[in-house]
């Protein structure tokens, strides 16, 4: 989504911001100025929004004002639960993420990471910030078959 934009700097911009960066929204907002035309900075931080919506949806605010209640990995006992977390599949993850979402998908993995369970739940948190259901489906196809 942001290399289309820019070109191939993409890469770079994304890797020093991502270091800079507190959070997703940070990240697009250092992003977007990089995008020339405005058109398309306005699609860039729709499109950004719109994930973020997606993604945050499990920990936003209710109406009432009580924030959704996180769980501590640790608390619930899983086989995959210590696995899911490693470097590797965190990047391996967020690799898959990124051919539907773009380069904001390693932070959206990273996040994810620490708060979901077991690799089921991190996965299925991921596939929530695809907005294309046929996507989400090819994509929890891609990251859950056994690696050859």
């Amino acid at each position: 989504m942001f290399a289309a934009h820019v070109g191939p700097v993409a890469r770079f911009l994304l890797t020093k911001y991502a270091k800079q960066a507190a959070d997703a929204s940070v990240l697009g907002t250092l992003l977007v100025q990089h995008i020339p035309l405005p058109k398309d900075r306005k699609k860039f931080s729709r499109a950004l929004a719109a994930i973020m919506s997606s993604a945050d949806h499990n920990t936003a605010v209710s109406d009432t004002g009580a924030s959704s209640m996180r769980r501590d990995p640790a608390s619930v006992p899983n086989d995959d639960s210590i696995e899911h977390c490693s470097t590797e599949n965190v990047d391996a993850a967020a690799t898959q993420l990124a051919r539907y979402v773009g380069p904001v998908a390693r932070v959206i993995a990273r996040r994810e990471a620490a708060v979901a369970i077991n690799s089921t739940e991190f996965h299925e948190r991921l596939a929530k910030s695809i907005h294309d259901e046929a996507d989400r489906a090819d994509f929890l196809r891609a990251v859950t078959l056994p690696q050859r």
